[in-house]
């Protein structure tokens, strides 16, 4: 929590010193009203060039080494440890939920799922803007990841509507207004989801397919497909398999030995020369595949032909 304050995009320079060593006082005094001592190494002075981070870890350490001081001396704060424990664990379970209804595209379980994860967030922040601010951008950039790798967004796009988020949502103080604005910027990744979006990722991946048609001899073929559709390579394959019913290895193998096949007709050339220009670097390799494929070897299918 406090290295989410700490690092809070919108503080810069010795301001986020500043707002660093405030969020800690706060903290120490939290503590204080729960039965805590004074914690040694929270809520100290950042020393002039100091990295913020060194601070974080100690502060945080110090943090832990109380409460399980606290803990192992059987006080009350222990139950509000295993309370904070449990809070954060169903923020986590509310927040895969909603990635879930998401990606699933069901209105109606967005609608709930939405209200319970800003109700978590709001309970377990206290209302605190800043901290419900990285609550929420986690799930909105877990849904904008999912869209890029569906190919429904791409790389750079993903990147504008993520500082698009984060600006909008920076520039809320309220709670009430703040969670409106996640709910706002949900239906927005809703929209992308839509069929318009699908129809260009399929056109993407049309003309990747045809790319590759003409390029059969290339390496490294799968990577590039997969660059030119927009998409990571295991959503590719994964989409490549839903639109054509098989493997993008298995189509590829077979247009090879298609290709092959026509060039045993239609030339002169050596059966090597062949399965070199078909894509495939070893002759026994290719022999073995076009007789498995048609049943005759390259030379029996030429003779035959």
């Amino acid at each position: 929590m406090l290295l989410a304050l700490a690092l809070n995009s919108k503080i810069r320079g010795n301001a986020r010193k500043v707002h660093f060593e405030e969020r800690c006082r706060a903290l120490q005094f939290q503590l204080e009203q729960r039965g805590f001592d004074s914690v040694i190494g929270l809520g100290l002075e950042v020393s002039p060039g100091q990295a913020l981070g060194i601070c974080f870890r100690r502060a945080a350490t110090a943090l832990e080494n109380a409460i399980r001081q606290k803990s192992n001396l059987g006080r009350p704060v222990a139950v509000a440890k295993v309370s904070a424990v449990d809070g954060m664990a169903d923020l986590e379970r509310l927040a895969q939920r909603l990635k879930r209804s998401i990606d699933l595209h069901r209105s109606p379980d967005v609608d709930t799922d939405i209200l319970l994860y800003g109700r978590e967030v709001l309970a377990m922040t206290g209302g605190s803007p800043q901290e419900m601010h990285f609550y929420l951008l986690v799930v909105l950039r877990d849904a904008l990841m999912s869209l890029q790798g569906l190919g429904l967004v791409l790389p750079e796009q993903r990147y504008a509507l993520e500082r698009q988020f984060l600006a909008e949502l920076a520039a809320i103080g309220e709670p009430s207004r703040l969670l409106a604005e996640f709910d706002r910027a949900i239906r927005r990744v809703l929209v992308l989801r839509a069929a318009e979006s699908l129809a260009g990722r399929d056109e993407r991946l049309r003309a990747a397919i045809e790319w590759a048609q003409q390029n059969l001899a290339a390496d490294g073929l799968l990577g590039e497909c997969a660059r030119r559709s927009g998409l990571a390579v295991s959503s590719f394959r994964r989409v490549f398999q839903q639109t054509h019913g098989v493997s993008f290895g298995r189509w590829l193998r077979q247009q090879r030995l298609d290709q092959a096949r026509d060039m045993l007709g239609q030339s002169e050339l050596t059966v090597a020369a062949i399965a070199q220009r078909a894509g495939f670097h070893q002759v026994h390799a290719f022999i073995r595949c076009f007789k498995h494929r048609f049943g005759h070897t390259p030379g029996a299918y030429r003779k035959k032909t």
